[in-house]
């Protein structure tokens, strides 16, 4: 076959291989997958699984991390928190844009904000539904357990989940005391 058609399937391939698994590196994180409750998740880990699992799409990823926080650690509980409502904010970018995750500076569990911004950016009802406390498990879909996650770990934590936003162009999904 024609050689530079075998080299342009291969690079296809590997891209997807490398995708496939910054995408696996991010859900084993995000939904607790190994590792057990005791052991923290570093700020670091957390931002590159997020940069890998965006790649080289159609969301700009924009999570500056304190100088100050550079080897810092989260609890199990909030990391999983931040990359989950993370999820949520690329549900809510069907056509891509930006994606800023902002948390305190010194780091603290006490709030985090993730605000998605671009062309019809929304968060469907599907996730909203689940975005409060004690929703019914009737609700629950494979689409939308990240959602359901991200509450019940914000409830754990002493925080709840809030919205903001002006619809089809921003929404900020944070957690807050």
């Amino acid at each position: 076959g024609d050689p530079k058609m075998t080299a342009d399937a291969i690079t296809l391939v590997g891209g997807s291989a490398s995708q496939a698994a910054a995408r696996l590196a991010f859900y084993r994180l995000a939904f607790g997958h190994g590792g057990g409750d005791a052991h923290p998740i570093a700020l670091l880990e957390a931002r590159e699984v997020a940069r890998n699992f965006v790649g080289d799409g159609k969301v700009e990823l924009e999570w500056p991390v304190p100088s100050s926080a550079d080897n810092e650690n989260m609890s199990r509980s909030f990391g999983r928190l931040v990359l989950n409502l993370f999820l949520l904010a690329m549900d809510a970018l069907p056509r891509g844009g930006q994606i800023a995750v902002i948390l305190p500076a010194p780091l603290s569990e006490s709030w985090i904000s993730v605000t998605a911004t671009g062309d019809r950016c929304e968060l469907r009802d599907e996730f909203r539904d689940v975005l409060v406390p004690d929703a019914p498990e009737s609700l629950l879909s494979a689409r939308n357990i990240n959602g359901y996650l991200a509450t019940s770990l914000a409830t754990q934590l002493g925080l709840s989940i809030e919205l903001a936003g002006d619809v089809g162009s921003k929404i900020e999904i944070a957690a807050r005391a």
